[in-house]
Formats: C-alpha cells, structure tokens, sequence
C-alpha cells in the first residue's frame, strides 16, 4: 500500500495538493481508499481527489473524487486499460473515477467545510498494479 495523504481536519480549509508519490510503474490497476475518522464535532464536508500526471507533475487530473460528510471508508477500482474514446480532463463529480490513463505519480488533494473536532484525520492509499 502506498501513503497518499494522512492529514489532519480542523477549520475549514481550500483544495491543496498533498506532496505526490512518483516513479510508480505499472500503473494499473489501481485499489484506492480513502478514510474519514471524525473525531468529536463534525464539519460539513471533506473531498479527497486522487490525481495522476503525465507530463512530469506539471499538469494535473482527478482519476478519483471521494466525498465525506462523517466517518467513513470509501473505495474505488480503477481499471488497467484506458477508453479509447477522448475524454476531457475536466474535475470529476463526488464519487466519480476514471480509467487511466495513468501517469507514473499520484497524489492526493484535500478540501474541507465546516470545523471538524481536534483529532478528525482522513487518510488516502494506493494499491498500485495489484502490488501489496
């Protein structure tokens, strides 16, 4: 399992990239999940974007879109093979994904409303290619 993001939720806080994993091979499959432990009070939303680059991390595209609104485990699969139909890079809705293609780096982004009691984490991983 790869770390993506574990960070923590307090004050309402904008979209910001988590520092990216790169040199990853083989990308694909790829398991995802994303976890919310609130602690004490709880916000109005968290959502985590899991993106991938192809060209070095200078552009950046949602391969998925996960949305809290309490403790939670979310998942998703996105498959090894990419459409062969042209698809716009445009931010994916809540609870969408996409099927490559797959840069050689991801990374997680996180956003949040509302304040979360002191100790509310979410956390991101990433099977990447069926490794364990």
């Amino acid at each position: 399992m790869i770390m993506l993001a574990q960070a923590p939720i307090g004050a309402a806080r904008p979209e910001e990239p988590c520092p990216p994993v790169v040199g990853l091979t083989a990308l694909g499959p790829i398991d995802l999940f994303a976890r919310l432990d609130v602690q004490g009070s709880a916000g109005a939303a968290v959502r985590v974007r899991v993106q991938t680059s192809l060209d070095g991390g200078l552009t950046w595209f949602d391969v998925a879109a996960f949305a809290f609104t309490g403790s939670a485990v979310l998942g998703a699969r996105l498959p090894a093979v990419a459409t062969l139909a042209p698809q716009a890079l445009t931010p994916l809705a809540d609870g969408a994904v996409r099927d490559g293609p797959f840069g050689d780096r991801l990374r997680a982004t996180i956003e949040s409303s509302g304040t979360y009691g002191l100790g509310t984490v979410v956390t991101v991983l990433a099977r990447v290619g069926g490794r364990c």
